[in-house]
C-alpha cells in the first residue's frame, strides 16, 4: 500500500536531470559539477525553468551511461541524454534500430 495518494501521480516539471551549479552549506553529498536526477516538489514544480532547488534527499547522482529508446520517453531520453555528450546505449525491437541509431544512440541491441 503507498504511503500517500500523490505517489499515484506524476505532475509535469517535477522531476529533472542537471548539472549542479552551487550547493547550500549543508549538503554534503553533492558539489558543483555533479550530475544528477532529482524530484521536486509536486505542488511547485519548477523543473522547466533554467535553474532550479532541489532537496539532497531527493537527488541522486546521474549514471554515466543512459539505457533507453524507442518509448514515449526513450527517444527524448536518448536525445536529450547526447546533448549532455553521455554515451547512450539504446535497447529497442529490431524494426526500430534505424530509427534508434538517428536519434543518436552509441550502441543499440
Amino acid at each position: 500500500m503507498l504511503d500517500s495518494p500523490w505517489l499515484l501521480y506524476h505532475f509535469v516539471g517535477t522531476d529533472v536531470a542537471r548539472e549542479v551549479v552551487d550547493v547550500g552549506s549543508s549538503v554534503v553529498k553533492f558539489k558543483a559539477g555533479d550530475k544528477v536526477v532529482a524530484l521536486l516538489n509536486p505542488l511547485i514544480g519548477g523543473g522547466l525553468a533554467e535553474y532550479v532547488v532541489a532537496k539532497e534527499s531527493l537527488t541522486v547522482p546521474r549514471p554515466e551511461e543512459v539505457s533507453a529508446a524507442e518509448g514515449g520517453v526513450g527517444h527524448y531520453a536518448v536525445q536529450l541524454a547526447k546533448l549532455d555528450n553521455a554515451h547512450v546505449t539504446g535497447t529497442c525491437g529490431a524494426r526500430n534500430v534505424e530509427f534508434v541509431k538517428n536519434l543518436g544512440a552509441d550502441e543499440v541491441s
